[in-house]
């Protein structure tokens, strides 16, 4: 579970930044920005949370690795359908790669928070 936790840190602050980073370079909006800063915000304090392990903070952190896949989910669909999605300082085909990895990232998360061996403290 620490490597799950340390990883939710990590995927969390770096899904932070490179929205930051991507949509600075696009010129978009705040409300475009707020989901994924919310979503990785969820996936660190979850994280944290984690540090003792309870019946609720275990959903709270399943639920915020299974929303930020949902979340990737929709921009990941978003990006390759639409040719001209805004990339910012990536191309395209760029973009639909990260966030296809972020996706599986995700995915992989949110199965591996659910199996994860109880530790009870």
């Amino acid at each position: 579970m620490r490597a799950l936790r340390i990883g939710a840190m990590v995927f969390g602050a770096a899904l932070i930044g490179m929205e930051v980073w991507r949509s600075l370079g696009a010129g978009r909006g705040l409300p475009f920005v707020f989901d994924d800063v919310l979503v990785g915000g969820l996936l660190i304090a979850s994280a944290v949370l984690m540090s003792r392990d309870t019946t609720r903070r275990r959903a709270f952190f399943t639920a915020s690795w299974g929303l930020a896949a949902g979340c990737l989910y929709n921009g990941f669909f978003q990006a390759a359908l639409t040719p001209t999605y805004a990339a910012g300082p990536l191309s395209p085909s760029q973009i639909v790669l990260w966030l296809g990895l972020a996706l599986v990232v995700a995915i992989a998360g949110t199965v591996a928070s659910i199996l994860a061996e109880r530790v009870i403290t």
